[in-house]
C-alpha cells in the first residue's frame, strides 16, 4: 500500500490489518504466508503527495515493455524515473519479488489504491481474471477499466514479467480507510488453494496474455459497433495504441479540471503569416501547423475560405474575457458561453476559432465543410450542437481543437464526432484528480 503518497488510507488500512493480525482477529492459515507492506512511498506519504522526494510516480517505475519516462495524470505531466527501478523503493520492491520461488510458493499480490471502486488485473490472463473474478465476488469493488495511462505499473510488471497474479485495488474513498472490505478478500483468498487455483494453467499464459483492457471502459454504444465488427475492432485498437505520441494534445480542460494560471505551451508560434487572421497576432502551438496549413490549403482548393479569429488565450487574458461577459450579461450567460479562466481550451494553443464568433456562421459553406473535414487534419469542433448538457457550453460552430489525426479519427468514427464523450472516457471521470 502507499505507492501513491496523497492516498494514504491505503496506507493506514494496511497497518490496521497488521494489527488485526497481532491480535488474532484475523487468522492466516498454516499453509500460508502474508507479507504486508503498507508504506511503499514513504517520502511521499510524508508530504501528502502522489510522487516520492525525486518527483517521480513510483507506479510507473516498473520495468514492462510499453514503459516511458513520462505520462500524463489528467493535465500534470509526471516523471516515470529516468529508467525503469531507477528509485531505491522500486529497486527494493524489485529485488524482494525476484528472490520469491513462484514455482515454490505461488504467490499472488494486491495492490492498494484509491480511489475507483475498480479492481485491475496486472494483464489479461486466465490467471489474472480468475483473480479479479473471485475478488469481485468477495467485495464491493468492480472489475473495470480505469481510463488512463498505467504503463509501467507494478502489478504490470509481476504478471508479465515474473508470472504472478497480481491485482490493483481502487478503493471506493479517497480519504476512509476499508479494512473490512480487505479484510474480507484476505479471509476469502484463505480458502484458495493457490497452486490449483492460479498457477494450474502454468505461468506462461501470464506472461503471454495481452492486455486489451481499454474495451472493458468503453460506453456501451461504442463497445457493441466493435464487438459486431472484426474490423473495426482491429482499425480502433490500432488507432487507440499510436495515441501515446499525441498524449499531451488530449488534456482534459473544462469546468471540473482546470489548467493551473502557470499552465503556458512552450512552442507557441505567430501564424498570421502562415493563414488569415482578423488579429495582429495569433499564437498557436506548432504541432498543429503543419496540418493547419494542409487543412487551409485544401478548404481554399474548395472554394471554402478560412482565417483564425482567435488562437492562444493566456490564464489572465481568459480571466478578464470572462469578465467582460459577466460585467455585460451576468453569471449565469457568462457561463454558458465562456470559460473561467484555467477553463478554456484556448489557454493549451490549439485551439482555433474560425470565421466569426456569431451563431449566422453555422449556416456557411465554411462551417460546413469543418464539420465533413476538420477531422481529417487533426481538429475536432469541441461544442457540437444538440450537446450543450454534455460540454456545459452552448454550441459553437466556429470553435475547434487539434488533438492529432488519429484522436480525431476515433473521435469522428466512433464517439459521434463528440470531443467531450472521447476526452471523457480516455481520461476517465471515476477518480479524484
Amino acid at each position: 500500500a502507499g505507492i501513491h503518497g496523497n492516498e494514504s488510507n491505503t496506507s493506514k488500512t494496511a497497518y490496521a490489518l497488521i494489527n488485526l493480525i497481532n491480535q488474532k482477529k484475523i487468522i492466516i492459515p498454516s499453509s500460508k504466508t502474508l507479507f504486508v507492506i503498507p508504506n511503499a512511498n514513504p517520502d511521499g506519504l510524508a508530504r501528502d503527495r502522489r510522487v516520492s522526494d525525486n518527483n517521480v510516480d513510483l507506479n510507473r517505475n516498473f520495468d514492462t515493455p510499453d514503459w516511458k519516462s513520462s505520462y500524463y495524470f489528467f493535465n500534470t505531466k509526471l516523471s516515470c524515473g529516468k529508467k525503469p527501478f531507477s528509485e531505491p523503493e522500486t529497486l527494493a520492491l524489485k529485488e524482494y519479488f525476484e528472490s520469491v520461488d513462484v514455482n515454490r510458493h505461488f504467490p499472488i499480490v494486491l495492490s492498494l489504491h484509491s480511489r475507483g471502486n475498480v479492481l485491475l488485473p496486472g494483464n489479461r490472463s486466465e490467471a489474472n481474471l480468475k483473480l479479479a473474478g473471485f475478488v469481485e465476488k468477495s467485495s464491493t469493488y468492480v472489475v473495470k477499466g480505469i481510463g488512463y495511462d498505467t504503463r509501467g505499473d507494478m502489478t504490470k510488471w509481476l504478471s508479465g514479467i515474473l508470472g504472478i497474479p497480481s491485482l490493483t485495488v481502487e478503493f471506493n474513498s479517497k480519504t476512509r480507510t476499508e479494512t473490512g472490505s480487505i479484510t474480507g478478500i484476505i479471509n476469502s483468498l484463505n480458502r484458495l488453494d493457490f497452486k490449483s487455483y492460479f498457477y494450474g494453467m502454468g505461468n506462461d499464459k501470464l506472461r503471454s496474455a495481452s492486455d486489451d483492457g481499454i474495451m472493458n471502459n468503453l460506453p456501451d454504444n461504442v463497445k457493441n459497433m466493435l464487438m459486431k465488427s472484426p474490423e473495426k475492432k482491429k482499425d480502433f485498437t490500432d488507432r487507440f495504441a499510436l495515441l501515446e505520441k499525441d498524449e499531451e494534445l488530449l488534456l482534459i480542460v473544462n469546468r471540473d479540471n482546470p489548467l493551473s494560471s502557470s499552465y503556458k505551451p512552450s512552442d507557441l508560434t505567430e501564424t498570421k503569416n502562415i493563414i488569415p487572421s482578423t488579429k495582429t497576432s495569433c499564437l498557436l502551438s506548432k504541432t498543429l501547423v503543419p496540418d493547419l496549413v494542409n487543412m487551409y490549403n485544401d478548404a481554399k482548393k474548395s472554394g471554402i475560405r478560412l482565417f483564425t479569429v482567435s488562437g492562444y488565450r493566456s490564464y489572465e487574458m481568459q480571466r478578464i474575457t470572462y469578465k467582460y461577459w459577466v460585467d455585460k450579461y451576468g453569471e449565469d450567460y457568462a457561463s454558458r458561453v465562456s470559460a473561467k479562466a484555467g477553463a478554456s481550451q484556448h489557454q493549451l494553443g490549439t485551439a482555433i476559432d474560425f470565421n466569426s464568433l456569431d451563431d449566422s456562421f453555422a449556416n456557411t459553406r465554411e462551417a460546413g465543410w469543418l464539420l465533413d473535414n476538420a477531422y481529417k487534419y487533426g481538429f475536432v469542433i469541441s461544442y457540437p450542437k444538440g450537446y450543450e448538457q454534455v460540454t456545459g457550453y452552448e454550441y459553437e460552430p466556429w470553435h475547434y481543437r487539434y488533438i492529432g489525426k488519429n484522436a480525431s479519427y476515433i473521435v469522428h468514427e466512433y464517439f459521434d464526432n463528440v470531443l467531450e464523450y472521447f476526452i471523457q472516457w480516455y481520461w476517465s471521470k471515476t477518480l479524484e484528480k
